[in-house]
């Protein structure tokens, strides 16, 4: 694509009796205001499972936005989850997820697009590449950020099914000083308040998955995100992820793993010189968040951000 590349909608039929321009009549409820929206690609800021996104310019109101676009001849059920996507995030209203402004397709749904706020920074996976293990206070602050966004999207019966370091995305703050981190790509998530397809094949990341999203059918609620943070929040305070050994191994044994992966005391990665109650609040707080049954898990993303903050004191 060329930086000239322009995405529109298409206004509705003249001839629709609902659109409203039309001198013979002052507006009326029920009535469409015909829009066109140009948005003009820039540069490709990144890539994930169903599209593309590009850093883009919304020429009507003179702002830079993010363009995300789905990749062609897709299944039909990516298809159906993205504009999934562009419907929720139409609705979100909370400062740790993302606003999705527009949405559209170009030549006959081929290409399907959705426009989002930009942000500026980099999601936690860079950070842990870039700089090793993220310190506590800046760590704890992080994740109970993330647990609120989990809060309000568990409050409408979403759950998420990909959550994971990349998906955690560190913006600037809206004061220049600090940081708000912003739950990212709802492709996969699951509407437990509707009904939906049964997933055809085992869906998410095999490295932060919960052991019952790995087998086809099974049910997921809450707790299934909290785990995949559990093990997220681990490679963020150590810097290396708790199966990292197994990346390389077949999908099948890295999945098994995550049945044991609460006996690797994980406080064995943290940095030297982190006082012994902090090691151990450290890993009575991931045995929860990751123990192998959902019972014995937090019971929400609630009760999960409280022994968080109490982690701080510890």
């Amino acid at each position: 694509m060329s930086d000239r590349t322009v995405l529109a909608l298409v206004p509705p039929p003249a001839s629709d009796p609902r659109t409203y321009g039309s001198s013979r009549s002052p507006p009326q409820a029920g009535q469409c205001i015909e829009q066109t929206r140009r948005y003009r690609l820039l540069a490709p800021i990144g890539e994930g499972g169903m599209g593309t996104v590009w850093r883009a310019t919304d020429e009507a109101l003179d702002r830079e936005v993010a363009i995300k676009i789905l990749k062609p001849d897709v299944p039909a059920a990516y298809r159906r989850r993205f504009r999934r996507e562009a419907r929720l995030g139409a609705n979100f209203d909370h400062e740790n997820l993302v606003r999705v402004i527009d949405a559209g397709s170009r030549l006959r749904d081929r290409d399907e697009w959705l426009a989002m706020d930009l942000l500026s920074g980099h999601d936690v996976g860079a950070l842990i590449e870039m700089h090793g293990r993220i310190g506590v206070p800046v760590l704890i602050d992080l994740f109970a950020q993330a647990l609120r966004a989990l809060e309000y999207v568990h409050a409408r019966r979403l759950i998420h099914r990909d959550i994971k370091p990349y998906n955690l995305f560190v913006a600037r703050g809206p004061d220049e000083r600090g940081f708000v981190v912003k739950l990212i790509d709802f492709g996969i998530c699951r509407n437990l308040g509707v009904p939906e397809p049964a997933d055809e094949q085992i869906v998410g990341d095999p490295r932060y998955m919960a052991p019952e999203q790995a087998v086809l059918g099974a049910s997921v609620d809450a707790r299934t995100d909290l785990y995949a943070l559990g093990i997220s929040f681990v490679q963020a305070a150590t810097g290396r992820h708790p199966l990292a050994h197994l990346f390389d191994a077949p999908v099948r044994e890295l999945l098994r793993a995550h049945q044991g992966v609460v006996a690797l005391q994980p406080s064995a990665g943290l940095p030297g010189g982190i006082p012994r109650s902090f090691a151990a609040a450290f890993d009575e707080f991931v045995a929860t968040a990751c123990a192998t049954e959902p019972a014995g898990r937090f019971a929400n993303a609630a009760s999960m951000r409280a022994a968080l903050e109490r982690l701080a004191t510890a």
